[in-house]
């Protein structure tokens, strides 16, 4: 049974498989939950996180460290109480996959300037830890908020490089599904069509500035309206 490290290694390797040129020349971080003291995010409601400036954040938590970088951190407690010693490594790379789609949609997560003093850095990482160990608020966001097209898209290219490199992940553990109020991922998936096949050697800041194809865009359509018309359809039906 391969090691916490052993998983973080192999993750950072998956992601390099699958974002070869959007990560080339950048450390990417790894780090397991269990590591972190509780004013780090100790206690955490979610499977794996990032956040802007996270590796300033982790910074004592990483053994490595080689400057500024994309970061992750991975819920191994929660993941293992979840799924078990049987399924833990697959759905530990998993949320891998999906934290660097957060990363690789939002690439401000890591390469903004710093200004930001140590005192504020050290507020900053408590704050993060706050939050990841809160259940989220019902603010009235739809589930698939932060989850969008743009991230179903994107995960969906990721899974297929790493098919492609013979590391299977099922697209539904990486995005979209009932667990966001949309449709299935197999079914974006079939709408991509041949996408990630053609653009496999491309990097994927580029394949965002691209256009989707139209089923793709349709379907991610159809899923947000259906989302919103069944919730005004129960509020009408409220007392």
């Amino acid at each position: 049974m391969p090691t916490i490290a052993d998983l973080c290694q192999r993750g950072a390797a998956l992601c390099r498989t699958v974002a070869t040129q959007d990560l080339d020349g950048l450390p990417i971080y790894i780090v397991p939950q269990s590591r972190l003291q509780a004013k780090l995010g100790h206690r955490c409601v979610l499977h794996g996180y990032t956040a802007p400036r996270l590796d300033l954040h982790l910074r004592d938590h990483i053994s490595d460290y080689q400057g500024r970088g994309p970061c992750m951190a991975i819920n191994d407690r929660a993941l293992r109480a979840e799924y078990g010693d049987e399924h833990f490594d697959y759905f530990f790379l998993a949320t891998v996959l999906h934290e660097l789609t957060h990363i690789l949609t939002c690439p401000w997560l890591y390469n903004e300037p710093v200004t930001a003093s140590p005192a504020e850095i050290e507020r900053e990482a408590r704050e993060v830890a706050r939050t990841v160990a809160t259940d989220e608020p019902d603010d009235g966001r739809p589930p698939f908020h932060g989850h969008g097209a743009q991230f179903i898209r994107v995960a969906l290219h990721l899974c297929h490089r790493a098919k492609t490199a013979d590391d299977w992940y099922a697209p539904n553990d990486l995005c979209a599904g009932w667990r966001y109020g949309l449709s299935h991922a197999r079914r974006y998936q079939l709408a991509l069509g041949d996408e990630p096949g053609r653009m496999a050697t491309m990097p994927v800041a580029k394949i965002v500035t691209a256009e989707p194809p139209g089923e793709f865009d349709q379907l991610w359509a159809d899923d947000v309206h259906h989302y919103f018309q069944s919730r005004s359809r129960c509020k009408g039906d409220a007392p």
